[in-house]
């Protein structure tokens, strides 16, 4: 729904509720061009015969989640390719328009399995949140802050360990303890792999 602007299409969304700059304000009128929002105009009840009109309801920015361990009943770590499109369908259901699924502590071999899984899974074009690739917490982490992981399984991350690690896909984002042996040469190559690396579950001092 909308009009066109040139040869691009603008979809104007009307809704009684938006939340804009961190507040509840409204009703209010929102215009999409190219897949981004050109404009907000507040007070507006309607756009026009040809805008979509939400009837009730808030309308908000999608949510992105970058820590999330499974959904629906499904561990992402065990995910199959049917669970993926249910859970993308479902996720963005619930609003969250962009997730990261997360991996925690195993062996860097499964890790690299279910790497190889969440980019296969990114790659099917299915109307449902978008995946930004998978977030690996572990299994360079402390065991002192463990958590809910299995400390038996944690190790560090050694040359040898990211060869296997970063056999297929790279992962978007990777926690580590920082204090773990050949940590700092390790961020360094995650990150020219296109890594952004994350410090948690850590005892790292700030110094």
């Amino acid at each position: 729904m909308g009009h066109q602007k040139g040869n691009v299409a603008v979809t104007l969304v009307t809704a009684p509720r938006l939340f804009v700059d961190g507040r509840l304000t409204g009703p209010g009128v929102v215009a999409i061009e190219g897949g981004r929002i050109r404009s907000v105009t507040l007070g507006a009840r309607h756009a026009g015969a040809d805008a979509m009109v939400l009837p009730d309801g808030v309308l908000t920015p999608g949510l992105v989640d970058l820590q999330i361990n499974g959904a629906f009943g499904v561990d992402f770590a065990d995910a199959r390719p049917d669970d993926w499109r249910g859970i993308r369908t479902g996720l963005l259901r619930t609003a969250v328009t962009a997730f990261a699924p997360t991996l925690i502590t195993a062996a860097p071999a499964r890790l690299a399995a279910s790497l190889r899984a969440v980019d296969a899974a990114a790659r099917e074009d299915v109307h449902g949140s978008r995946i930004l690739g998978a977030h690996v917490e572990g299994p360079f982490l402390s065991p002192d802050y463990h958590g809910a992981h299995d400390a038996s399984l944690m190790c560090d991350p050694t040359p040898e360990a990211l060869d296997v690690l970063l056999q297929g896909p790279p992962p978007a984002i990777l926690t580590l303890a920082p204090e773990r042996a050949h940590a700092l040469d390790a961020i360094a190559r995650l990150t020219a792999a296109g890594c952004l690396v994350s410090v948690g579950h850590t005892a790292a001092t700030a110094a």
